[in-house]
């Protein structure tokens, strides 16, 4: 439960109803739901900002695509989204409703947000020049990098720590050296993100 990160709140009433023993043979499908409903991340300011800069901007798609790593959107609320805007691109197709639906499958958060997306305005008119937004494109980028290396220390971090109650002494070393690299790659892009 720590590791996907369960509440409180739901913790304490998955633990009193295995205790009562009401959960019955069909409901482990009910609470695997309820655990990844709870788990799923929240959408980021970074994310949801990047989104609507790119939706309908392909000259924008075709500077800031290029330079994302699956790294810097997996991790994130809308990543299926993001991997919908790219194939999209790919092909030379324009994001439509229908197209970006067909792209993200099943996922449900991405499904409630792609008709937000599409409602929002673009944030260039035509013709405008492309600096301001390609600046606010980049900062979203940079700052979707921060946050999944963060995230990623965090998981060294607790790797660590389990390494570490298991007496692997060699494992736990070498995921703190992983996390003290990716620290020093941290502290670079927060410098790059003051300089922008």
């Amino acid at each position: 439960m720590d590791f996907y990160r369960v509440d409180a709140a739901l913790r304490k009433e998955l633990w009193n109803s295995i205790k009562k023993g009401t959960v019955d043979a069909a409901e482990p499908d009910a609470i695997k739901k309820r655990v990844q409903r709870a788990s799923q991340t929240k959408i980021t300011v970074a994310e949801q900002m990047l989104l609507e800069l790119l939706v309908y901007d392909s000259e924008l798609q075709s500077l800031i695509l290029p330079t994302l790593e699956p790294s810097d959107y997996e991790s994130l609320a809308l990543a299926p989204v993001f991997s919908a805007l790219i194939v999209l691109h790919d092909r030379g197709e324009e994001p439509t409703m229908d197209g970006l639906l067909q792209e993200v499958g099943d996922d449900e958060a991405a499904q409630d947000f792609i008709p937000l997306l599409l409602m929002t305005e673009a944030k260039r008119a035509q013709g405008e020049d492309i600096e301001g937004v390609l600046h606010e494109a980049e900062n979203c980028v940079v700052s979707l990098r921060l946050m999944a290396i963060n995230n990623h220390i965090s998981e060294l971090l607790r790797e660590q720590a389990h390494a570490e109650q298991a007496g692997d002494v060699n494992l736990a070393n070498q995921l703190a050296k992983e996390s003290i690299e990716l620290a020093k790659i941290k502290r670079e892009f927060q410098q790059r993100l003051a300089q922008l």
